[in-house]
């Protein structure tokens, strides 16, 4: 329940940690509202406009660009960056900083398959020119004042590099290694997470160049991955405290000790999933196991439009359960598959208010329903295309926003009373997350109404009440729009780590079973809970 699923069972009280993400990670996206505008996706998702992405990196490194709409975005990306996520990240982590280093721009995004090829040799001679060497090894030694030898510092940085290439080509199964760096340079704790920005680019054409061989050139989707990456570690401290690992890992002992070690283990390989934490180092065997799942997956995704359109029925008895209101449901998802305007404004509005943009992310989010596309190239985006062809991308899209704003439209008018008139099935739902009537007054001061929709907006609340407000919206929606969920993925991956030779094989065995197992997770497990208040 701490980690995923406290929608399915009514005594679980608690916003789990997969939602806590997706709160933390709509927070983040809501201030970049001109960014998805500015760059959409382009026919079947490919990518968006090269030569605009261009603009806009160089304009982020420090460049005026003559364009007003990419320097108010440059400066929101600023903002969002030095500001908005440092403070969350010091009121999570009970006072720590994070050194904020000068000039930083975008995260880098690497291909490892791409570099893993090319070798330390060819990728450390081209990065080499194309970032700040003073950021990987001052000239300076900020321990004792006086200037390094010219020649021992090249090799420092040579070697401190060397751990970086191992950390991308392995996929982060090799830890960047900073100890040589300790005699130079200041590692309090402030400086954490200063080791991923240990590659500085110069400017923005030293980025560009090095994307354009050794990383993705989706800037966009680079600048997301940064927002993405960050939420995950506040949520998880916001959550368990300033050292999450260690709490987990307590817990994980606790559970495991009172005799119950799968659920000690499933909970374990949910919080590896949310983290990023399940990737081994990459075999050979597993990059084909990858392609071959992915070929498998853009030839028969096809056909998965076919039970998505039980999508309809599922919204009906969920918004039953819920009272939210099943005839409107069901004719708000028909309104939304017809109307390619009605789609536009209540992304806008669920954007707006903190509930995400997984439109705006250049892999196909539907395919995630039925089955895990991983890896890199032409396989990868074979799936993503098959599944925007097929009309799944769009049919998922249209029905899983229609259920947020038909469900955010009724908390809104909900929110317009007192807690103690909500109906038993409202109760039912804020008993699920933790939601209590002290709370209330702080969810009433939350309404909102944007693109013609009444809602509630998450921006404005404190990161534990939208972390609740999600839980409710969003986890209701896995049950309207059945998808693989976090559980039934970490139960049918038993723990094994993506790119590995078993962590692929799990992986292509159990391809397309995470659908099934998901639905007995959900409305089978809500239908057979014993003590539940409500007749399911």
């Amino acid at each position: 329940d701490e980690m995923s699923g406290s929608n399915t069972r009514y005594k679980a009280g608690v916003a789990p940690l997969d939602q806590w993400v997706n709160s933390a990670e709509g927070n983040f996206q809501a201030k970049l509202e001109e960014l998805f505008e500015k760059y959409p996706l382009g026919k079947l998702g490919f990518n968006r406009s090269r030569q605009a992405m261009n603009e806009l990196v160089d304009t982020i490194f420090g460049k005026v660009s003559n364009d007003i709409d990419v320097n108010n975005i440059s400066k929101a990306w600023n903002d969002l960056t030095h500001n908005t996520i440092r403070k969350r990240w010091v009121n999570a982590s009970g006072g720590e900083e994070i050194a904020e280093l000068k000039d930083w721009a975008i995260r880098r995004s690497d291909k490892p398959h791409v570099i893993r090829k090319a070798g330390f040799d060819k990728w450390y001679n081209k990065i080499h020119d194309q970032i700040r060497l003073d950021r990987v090894v001052p000239e300076i030694n900020e321990n004792t004042g006086k200037p390094l030898n010219p020649v021992k510092r090249e090799a420092v940085i040579k070697k401190v590099l060397k751990s970086v290439y191992e950390n991308i080509v392995s996929e982060g199964a090799t830890k960047i290694d900073t100890r040589d760096l300790r005699p130079y340079v200041s590692m309090a704790m402030g400086n954490r997470h200063k080791d991923h920005r240990l590659i500085h680019f110069k400017d923005g054409p030293s980025y560009r160049a090095y994307h354009e061989e050794f990383g993705n050139t989706d800037y966009v989707d680079n600048m997301i991955g940064y927002g993405n990456m960050m939420a995950k570690e506040i949520a998880a401290m916001e959550k368990f405290g300033p050292n999450p690992d260690h709490v987990v890992n307590a817990i994980y002992k606790m559970v495991e000790g009172a005799g119950n070690t799968r659920a000690a283990e499933l909970g374990m390989n949910s919080y590896n999933l949310i983290m990023g934490q399940n990737v081994g180092k990459s075999t050979k065997f597993g990059q084909i196991a990858q392609t071959a799942r992915n070929v498998t997956i853009g030839n028969k995704i096809g056909s998965a439009i076919i039970p998505a359109t039980s999508d309809a029925f599922f919204t009906a008895i969920t918004a039953a359960y819920d009272d939210f209101k099943p005839l409107k449901a069901v004719l708000s998802g028909m309104a939304n598959l017809a109307s390619k305007s009605r789609r536009g404004r209540g992304r806008k509005a669920l954007l707006r208010t903190g509930y995400m943009a997984d439109y705006a992310m250049s892999r196909a989010n539907a395919a995630a329903r039925y089955a895990e596309v991983t890896g890199y190239g032409a396989t990868a985006r074979y799936a993503d295309v098959m599944t925007r062809l097929s009309g799944l991308n769009l049919w998922t899209e249209a029905w899983k926003d229609s259920y947020q704003l038909n469900a955010l439209n009724v908390m809104h008018e909900w929110a317009g009373g007192s807690f103690e008139d909500l109906s038993k099935r409202g109760r039912n739902l804020m008993d699920k997350v933790g939601l209590t009537a002290d709370d209330w007054a702080e969810v009433q001061a939350l309404r909102t109404t944007q693109e013609g929709f009444d809602m509630l907006d998450v921006t404005k609340a404190s990161p534990e009440l939208a972390a609740k407000i999600v839980s409710i919206v969003k986890g209701e929606t896995v049950f309207a729009v059945p998808e693989a969920t976090i559980k039934s993925r970490a139960m049918l991956q038993f723990g094994t780590k993506r790119g590995t030779a078993g962590g692929e094989a799990i992986r292509t065995a159990m391809v397309f079973k995470s659908f099934p197992t998901s639905m007995v997770l959900t409305h089978l497990a809500r239908a057979f809970e014993k003590g539940a208040p409500l007749k399911q």
